[in-house]
């Protein structure tokens, strides 16, 4: 590709614009090819030489890198333990083939198929996706290219049978026995591990397309069953079956319902992937069933149902009554000018139509041809089909199934419309025609949004340039001082989650003193970036998280949780809080952070930085009950291996021990106060508190500014 890295998808380059490089498991962001995002500082900055090693090492990887574009719409979807991932090779193939993720919102039950194929339209998932860009499209491999242009595809690979792995399915292959209820006993079956972990295997046969009618023709389009020796069996698989899908590379046959069917009826073939044991054809109302009727393991190579060898209950002995016949006059019932339906469905219900019995067809279309009359004149016609006595109503279109009194809404559809038709062919041609209009207008975007890429970053260079000009001497007088605090636009929406989140922290069996905040107004919000401050929190975060490696310790949780874009860390019990304090120690706490030397030595729980997650404690010291203005100080803190009160610690100036019988154990990390802890005289501790005992492990994230 060059010197200069490409998209490994659209072909773009990577001088201009953002771009995503993955490295062992992880994103990292580069922008103009010389800068790279730091995710704690939250700013770009110079890129290091390994990244730029790792650049320009993504030269020789087709799945590296991706713009921007790409990213967002693929990359971020199927790199490994992302939410739809491929092996390298399938993704290398996908990006070749113009595969995109399935975001139609009329498809948006398809989570099992989360992947489009642009070459056919198909909806497949990632076990499925390689075989099928392999076998269906090899011809298209080499021509094939992304928008941009730019990559140069290497020569196609040919599929070996080792290096496809086979699609589990939720649930293994059926069993049954018919000897328990009318229609079958259910029989669960054996459910395979998932399909990337599944032993690689040969290929049974190769997959065939619906589309290709050269591999189909040996097919038959519609197949007739007997009955068997069980009654039961018979009455539920006997019948006229018709092809309606594919399934492990062989077609799947659906009955034709008539009147008096209840269930619908499969014969569908199932591979050995999972067991040897599951491998044949089977009887069963859907594909992947718990219940089946019947099983037949020969003609394993066929591409048609057996004729015969079938077992009627799957573990009994062959059924030598049970036939399946290739329909001898399969073009009698497309022979009718139209096609008669009933409503299966009920009231209520959805509208299925199912098309009726070759015999109920015959005698209905000779009546429609008579005029539509019944006999005598009248408008209802008498009809026996399938066993069935049926009174039709020639005039409402109802049929009556005078056995079971049964009545159904009936129709005449029209068949193949030859006008209709080629006007479908028609609006064919035409979307292929806009199809290719739109790839042009595709290529001609990403072209645009390169060229507005580079503008935007030159022009952001220059921003740049000037703000670090005017911000020099305020770096060079004040080294030790790098706190900022940045003002929230009273717009923004961070406002209104505060206001929500503050109100909602208020416990609801609270009253009194505690009701006097519940009509606190926010008037301003400040962000704290106090870059040694988080330096110190962060290494104090990874002091506990190593001091608790191998130790479990109950996972604590905060009533307050306003910050939805704070990623906090569960394994050392990392927490929002709030911290009360009036408008004139907020200098202090955002420049120093929390000192618990500072701290009152009286304190009831200890000489330490005290927090709360309800909203009226933090009120009771923020000094608006009485000044009017206060202040509530969001923050970060590191709870770690909590010890919970059980009374008073009045003069404790460091973390209790975890056991006091054995020392080398450690200390807690801090103090939790419960509401209804005993506080000393008889009472009760009312709201709960957090105590810390080492100021490194609170950070202040925001200053909130409150009225009464």
């Amino acid at each position: 590709m060059g010197s200069d890295p490409c998209c490994c998808r659209c072909g773009a380059g990577t001088k201009t614009g953002s771009a995503a490089l993955w490295d062992d498991g992880w994103w990292f962001w580069i922008k103009d090819a010389t800068e790279e995002w730091c995710t704690v500082l939250k700013l770009w900055q110079p890129m290091s030489s390994w990244l730029r090693q790792q650049l320009n090492a993504s030269s020789s990887n087709a799945t590296k890198i991706y713009c921007e574009r790409c990213w967002k719409v693929w990359g971020r979807y199927v790199k490994p333990g992302c939410q739809h991932a491929l092996s390298s090779k399938c993704e290398e193939l996908a990006n070749r083939l113009g595969v995109e993720i399935n975001d139609d919102d009329n498809c948006h039950r398809q989570k099992s198929n989360p992947f489009k194929c642009k070459l056919c339209d198909r909806l497949l998932n990632a076990g499925t996706l390689y075989s099928h860009l392999q076998f269906q499209h090899s011809s298209c491999q080499q021509t094939c290219k992304p928008v941009g242009g730019q990559v140069s595809l290497q020569p196609r690979v040919d599929l070996t049978q080792a290096d496809v792995q086979p699609v589990v399915p939720t649930s293994g292959a059926p069993t049954v026995d018919l000897t328990q209820t009318a229609r079958a006993q259910p029989v669960v079956f054996k459910s395979g591990s998932p399909a990337w972990r599944q032993p690689k295997r040969k290929l049974a046969a190769t997959p065939i397309s619906l589309q290709d009618d050269a591999q189909t023709a040996d097919v038959p389009p519609v197949v007739r069953v007997s009955g068997c020796s069980s009654t039961t069996a018979s009455r539920i698989i006997k019948g006229t079956y018709t092809r309606s899908e594919w399934h492990h590379g062989k077609p799947v046959y659906r009955k034709v319902r008539e009147d008096g069917d209840e269930i619908a009826v499969l014969i569908f073939y199932w591979d050995g992937r999972d067991d040897p044991s599951f491998q044949g054809w089977w009887f069963a109302p859907k594909v992947g069933s718990e219940m089946v009727w019947a099983h037949c393991e020969t003609a394993v190579e066929s591409r048609s149902p057996p004729v015969s060898g079938w077992k009627v209950p799957y573990d009994g002995h062959v059924d030598n009554e049970l036939k399946i016949t290739k329909d001898s006059e399969p073009d009698k019932a497309l022979a009718v000018e139209g096609v008669w339906e009933f409503l299966s469905s009920e009231v209520g219900g959805a509208e299925d139509w199912q098309p009726m019995s070759y015999e109920m067809q015959k005698s209905l279309e000779d009546c429609w041809a008579r005029g539509w009359k019944g006999h005598n004149g009248s408008d209802i016609l008498h009809v026996r089909a399938n066993g069935y006595a049926y009174r039709i109503d020639c005039s409402c279109m109802v049929q009556w199934n005078v056995k079971t009194n049964r009545r159904r809404p009936i129709r005449r559809q029209q068949k193949n419309d030859e006008a209709a038709l080629s006007q479908l062919e028609g609006l064919k041609n035409e979307i292929r025609r806009h199809v290719d209009e739109n790839a042009a207008l595709t290529s001609k975007v990403v072209d645009l949004e390169a060229q507005l890429l580079q503008l935007k970053a030159v022009q952001s260079r220059a921003e740049h340039t000037a703000l670090m000009t005017l911000q020099e001497p305020w770096r060079m007088s004040r080294q030790l001082d790098m706190t900022m605090r940045v003002e929230v636009h009273p717009e923004d929406g961070l406002f209104a989650a505060l206001q929500k989140s503050l109100l909602s922290a208020f416990p609801s069996g609270h009253h009194g003193e505690c009701s006097a905040g519940r009509g606190l107004t926010i008037t301003r919000v400040e962000q704290i970036q106090n870059i040694r401050l988080w330096k110190s929190y962060e290494f104090r975060k990874e002091q506990v998280k190593k001091e608790l490696e191998g130790q479990t310790c109950p996972r604590i949780s905060s009533s307050f949780s306003s910050c939805q874009w704070a990623k906090l860390d569960p394994t050392v019990n990392e927490v929002l809080v709030l911290h009360g304090t009036v408008p004139d120690n907020v200098d202090l706490i955002a420049n120093f952070g929390f000192d618990e030397r500072l701290a009152r030595e009286r304190g009831l729980y200890g000489q330490g930085v005290y927090f709360t997650d309800q909203t009226c404690k933090a009120f009771q010291y923020s000094g608006a009950s009485k000044q009017g203005n206060g202040c509530f100080i969001i923050t970060r803190l590191i709870l770690g291996d909590p010890h919970y009160a059980q009374g008073p610690l009045q003069k404790t100036k460091v973390e209790p021990l975890r056991d006091p019988k054995d020392p080398s154990k450690g200390r807690c990390h801090s103090v939790i106060a419960s509401s209804g802890t005993p506080s000393g005289n008889g009472a009760r501790q009312v709201h709960r508190e957090l105590v810390i005992f080492n100021g490194a492990q609170a950070y202040p994230e925001m200053i909130v500014h409150i009225r009464k």
